[in-house]
């Protein structure tokens, strides 16, 4: 009689079980919500978590409408146009650390309390664990972000100066959201307005005599400026024209809509970067105290240095550090009336706020989406490979 333990397993088996092992690492929705539960148990966590995330826009615009009640000629009206992109700073950076946070207190609280052997004897996929804790994570992180951030719009849209159509540049009212070549349009099409725009407008200035009143561009000549029918400008001139024109609309003009959704995901990309790498360096390290201070020193020491100086022979290197990406990619809405060069033209609105060279659009998606990988990566492989 033959063994039956001997004999070949069926195709269908097979397969069976190769889908087994692939769902195997999938977290079931089980899993998931009782991670949930688990995190929002730990009431001291979830309360920073509230109060670096919702908190600080709440904080921030209630003082500024406190200021506003008792000194209005002083202190504006808290929704200003120019405090749009300023409050996109603290929120992206104390969002940033309490992220990193959170997601290192999921990675790592089982094994740091001695739990980890208990859910290994379930028999459970250990990398399914770790996925449960990233898909939890997320599930409260990132509507905290998105309700802050409506918080931002609602105040800036409802709470500030009505809303402007026209931007005034050098005296002269502009329409404003017009892109770098529409700006260059509506100038030579206007030229009786052209000496009053160029007036002041960075480099050009000095051909221009100083600060005195000019002629039209139609009327005048230099290495920039050429004295045709159809007056012509240079893209070195423009660039300077166009980044006083975008300073200007920062500070006068509510960003549109879909400006602000281009903000609202940039947000929650900084955000949730910080929440992968604070999960994946809390299951490596199996703790959360080591990995936070890691990330306290990567975006408030080495981000800024990096950032801001070129170290020669070094410059691809800085371009690694993933603060450095996030910041390139940050929109020109989120800039600041102060910030950077007005985008100089270019889509990427955070590229003129750096002191190195910008890198491009293709070079940012590939060290973000590496660093999630890497991360996310190192995080699910300690936890498949950690002695319980």
């Amino acid at each position: 009689m033959t063994d039956t333990a001997t004999l070949p397993a069926s195709p269908k088996v097979e397969n069976y079980k190769k889908t087994e092992s692939v769902i195997s690492f999938l977290p079931s929705v089980a899993m998931i919500k009782t991670r949930i539960l688990e995190i929002r148990k730990r009431r001291g966590l979830m309360f920073a978590v509230y109060i670096f995330t919702v908190g600080v826009p709440i904080l921030i615009y209630g003082i500024r409408e406190i200021l506003h009640l008792v000194n209005p000629n002083t202190y504006g009206l808290p929704g200003s146009a120019a405090f749009f992109g300023h409050i996109t700073t603290p929120m992206t950076l104390f969002g940033f650390i309490i992220a990193a946070t959170l997601g290192a207190s999921a990675t790592s609280t089982d094994y740091s309390e001695g739990f980890f052997r208990l859910l290994v004897a379930t028999g459970r996929s250990r990398v399914s664990m770790y996925f449960s804790r990233i898909l939890a994570g997320t599930a409260i992180l990132v509507p905290l972000v998105g309700i802050a951030f409506a918080i931002v719009c609602l105040v800036t849209s409802f709470a500030g100066t009505p809303q402007n159509s026209t931007v005034n540049f050098n005296g002269v009212q502009i329409p404003a959201y017009m892109s770098e070549s529409q700006l260059k349009t509506w100038i030579v099409d206007h030229p009786s307005l052209s000496g009053d725009l160029l007036q002041n407008s960075g480099p050009i200035s000095n051909g221009f005599a100083g600060s005195r009143k000019v002629a039209p561009i139609s009327r005048f000549h230099n290495s920039h400026l050429k004295n045709t029918a159809s007056p012509t400008i240079s893209n070195q001139v423009m660039i300077s024209v166009y980044g006083a024109y975008v300073a200007n609309e920062l500070r006068e003009v509510n960003p549109p809509i879909n400006e602000m959704i281009k903000v609202g995901l940039w947000l929650e990309l900084m955000v949730y970067m910080g929440f992968l790498i604070g999960a994946g360096l809390g299951s490596l390290m199996g703790q959360r105290t080591v990995p936070v201070i890691f990330i306290l020193v990567l975006q408030l020491v080495l981000t800024p240095i990096v950032s801001s100086v070129t170290i020669s022979h070094f410059i691809n290197a800085q371009r690694l550090v993933i603060g450095v990406a996030l910041e390139q990619l940050r929109p020109i809405w989120a800039l600041g009336s102060t910030g950077g060069n007005g985008g100089a033209g270019s889509s990427i609105g955070g590229a003129g706020s750096l002191g190195i060279g910008p890198m491009p659009e293709w070079a940012m998606i590939v060290v973000i989406v590496g660093w999630a990988v890497a991360v996310t990566y190192l995080g699910a492989w300690k936890m498949a490979n950690r002695d319980a």
